[in-house]
């Protein structure tokens, strides 16, 4: 299954989007961000199937939250980078 990860800066903001998104039946999870694409420390993703990605992201634009890097999983440890 192919995934995108949404990088936040903080678990707060992951949550809010994780809670949101469950509203709307989005499936997603979070996390830390994988250390090959966490450029701001210690931030936190919203992991979404490929298919789910515009909505996840109209539920980030929603909560007014600032993304920090939007990325494919394109391998075990590499990621191409989409916004």
């Amino acid at each position: 299954m192919e995934y995108a990860i949404i990088v936040l800066s903080s678990v707060t903001y992951a949550r809010r989007v994780q809670t949101e998104c469950e509203r709307e039946g989005i499936a997603c999870t979070i996390g830390h961000t994988p250390k090959q694409i966490a450029r701001r420390g210690c931030s936190f993703m919203v992991k979404v199937n490929m298919k789910n990605l515009n909505k996840a992201l109209s539920v980030v634009d929603k909560l007014m939250l600032k993304t920090y890097g939007i990325y494919k999983k394109t391998g075990e440890d590499s990621y191409d980078l989409l916004g």
